[in-house]
C-alpha cells in the first residue's frame, strides 16, 4: 500500500497532474517532488523510491557525524553513527520521514557550523522538512518559538534577536512560497 501510494503520487506529478487538485498527497509536496525526480533519474520502479530514500538517509547520517564531531569530537561522532546504524541500518520503506530527517539534520548542521547565512539556512531547511512531511510544522514551529523566547529572556541581546528573526524568516520563506502555490 505505502509503496504504491508514494509511487503513484510521483508518477502523477510526472504526468503533470496538479498537486492537491488532481493528486491526493498524503505527506508533503516536497517528498512527492523528490520521488518524481528519482523516478526520472533511476527509472519508473518502486526500487527508485527506495534508492533515493536510502541516499537521503545516508547523507543524514553523514550530517549527524559532522554535527557531533563539531560539538564533541570524531570519536563520539563515530560512536553515534555506529549506534544509529546498529539500530536502523537501512530504510525499509520510502517514507517521507527520511526526507524530512535529511532537511532537519542539514538545518542543524548549518546551525552548528555558523556563518553569515547560518540562521537563514537553518530556518530554510527546517521549512523544507515541513514541506516534506507537513506534520512536522507544529513541533518545529514551537521549538523555534521556545528557542527565541529563551534567547530573549537569557541573552537580551539585539544581535541574538536579529538571528531569531533570520531563523523564522528562513523557516517561513518556503512555506510562504508553498501557500502562494496553493
Amino acid at each position: 500500500h505505502h509503496h504504491g501510494l508514494m509511487f503513484s503520487n510521483a508518477v502523477d506529478l510526472i504526468d503533470l497532474k496538479k498537486p492537491y487538485k488532481e493528486i491526493f498527497i498524503q505527506y508533503g509536496l516536497l517528498t512527492t517532488i523528490i520521488h518524481a525526480i528519482s523516478l526520472q533519474i533511476f527509472g519508473k520502479f518502486i526500487f527508485s523510491l527506495h534508492l533515493v530514500t536510502t541516499i537521503f538517509y545516508a547523507f543524514s547520517l553523514f550530517f549527524i557525524f559532522l554535527i557531533i564531531k563539531k560539538i564533541t569530537n570524531e570519536k563520539y561522532a563515530l560512536m553515534a553513527i555506529f549506534a544509529v546504524v546498529a539500530n536502523h541500518a537501512i530504510p525499509a520503506l520510502p517514507w517521507s520521514n527520511y526526507i524530512a530527517f535529511f532537511f532537519i539534520t542539514l538545518g542543524i548542521l548549518f546551525f552548528v557550523y555558523k556563518n553569515i547565512y547560518s540562521y537563514y539556512l537553518t530556518g530554510f531547511f527546517l521549512g523544507l522538512s515541513v514541506l516534506s512531511r507537513q506534520e512536522y510544522f507544529i513541533p518545529i514551529f514551537f521549538t523555534l518559538i521556545i528557542y527565541g523566547l529563551a534567547n530573549f529572556i537569557f541573552e537580551r541581546s539585539m544581535n541574538k534577536t536579529k538571528n531569531i528573526y533570520k531563523l523564522l524568516l528562513g523557516f517561513l520563506f518556503p512555506l510562504i512560497v508553498f501557500f502562494t502555490y496553493l
